[in-house]
This record gives C-alpha cells, sequence and structure tokens, in this order.
C-alpha cells in the first residue's frame, strides 16, 4: 500500500489515488475525481462475496448485466508501471477489467464493482438452480431404475411361468413346487 511517500496516479484521469480502507478494513486505492478503485485480487474476491450474497434476493436466474460502457485499457500499472492484463470478467464483456499480476491488483472503473457482483449473484443463483435440477434428474432416474429393478424381477417371474411350466401359484410356492390342491 502507498505510504504517502510517492504520488500515484489515477489510470484514468490523473487525479493523486488516496488510501482508502471500507467497513471490513480491506486497503485499496481510491480516487476522489473519477470514483475509480484499485483494489487487491484478494481483497475483491470478498467484496464480490459480500455483494453478491446481499443482491442474492433482487436477482433471479435471467437477470440481464447491462454491459457498462468501456473505457478501454489502462496498458500500465499506477504502482508498479508494470503492463497491465485486460480481460472481460466471468468470460463475459459486461465488465472489462484491467489488473497487475506483478502487484496482484485490479482497476475497477465507478460501477463495475456493483457489476461484477451482479454477475456473481446471477451465476451463483444458476448454479444453485442447476444443482436443484440435477438432483431432481438424479432422483428421478433412480426412481426409473428402481422400477426397471421391479420390471425385470417382474420379467424374470414372467419366464418361469411361461417358459418353465410354473403356472398356478405364486411364485415363491412355484419354485418349491407346491401343487393347486393344497
Amino acid at each position: 500500500m502507498d505510504d504517502g511517500s510517492s504520488r500515484v496516479e489515477c489510470p484514468r484521469c490523473f487525479s493523486a489515488l488516496k488510501s482508502a480502507t471500507d467497513d471490513a478494513g480491506r486497503e485499496m486505492l481510491a480516487c476522489p475525481r473519477c470514483k475509480g478503485l484499485y483494489v487487491q485480487q484478494a481483497s475483491l474476491a470478498e467484496l464480490l462475496t459480500k455483494l453478491s450474497v446481499r443482491m442474492a434476493g433482487e436477482i433471479d436466474d435471467e437477470t440481464e448485466v447491462q454491459r457498462r460502457p468501456d473505457r478501454g485499457a489502462i496498458h500500465c500499472c499506477p504502482l508498479c508501471r508494470a503492463d497491465t492484463e485486460y480481460y472481460g470478467y466471468m468470460g463475459s464483456n459486461a465488465v472489462m477489467l484491467d489488473s497487475c499480476s506483478a502487484c496482484g491488483r485490479v482497476w475497477l472503473d465507478p460501477d463495475e464493482l456493483e457489476s461484477m457482483a451482479r454477475l456473481r449473484a446471477r451465476t451463483e443463483r444458476r448454479s444453485a438452480s442447476a444443482e436443484r435440477e440435477m438432483a431432481e434428474v438424479r432422483r428421478t432416474w433412480q426412481q426409473a431404475n428402481d422400477a426397471q429393478t421391479i420390471a425385470d424381477a417382474a420379467g424374470y417371474h414372467r419366464i418361469l411361468r411361461t417358459q418353465l411350466g410354473f403356472h398356478t401359484l405364486g411364485f415363491v410356492s412355484e419354485l418349491f413346487g407346491f401343487d393347486n390342491d393344497l
């Protein structure tokens, strides 16, 4: 984290980034002018978990996450000056991110954190729905498998009656040779 001895400029508006912490004490750099954030990837994961849990009730499986206007790649880390990677969050082009693998930080333009949390919440809901559907498929498959086992047993009994001549009594009686007159 910047100790204040050197100026770290915002990669968007070139204002000085300020040290900030969220309510959980996670440190980040924030731009007071454009409202961008430069956060550690681990902190970002924690923030997204927290926000997506909050949003879970207002999002359904079909919620559309609007693509944010992209301001383009920043190309260079504001802290270490290394090249940054530019990619779509969760394989989507709804939110384009800039990250520095050397520093382990991600630059977030305004509103990108909210969009990322919405994408994550929607994905988690879809995963939960898929899990419920798979559980139902497993139950149905097991019921069908059980029914097939019963059908196989009934088929075996039918073979005993028709092909082996056990016609008149129940399976156990036929198996042990009891006759009809008992």
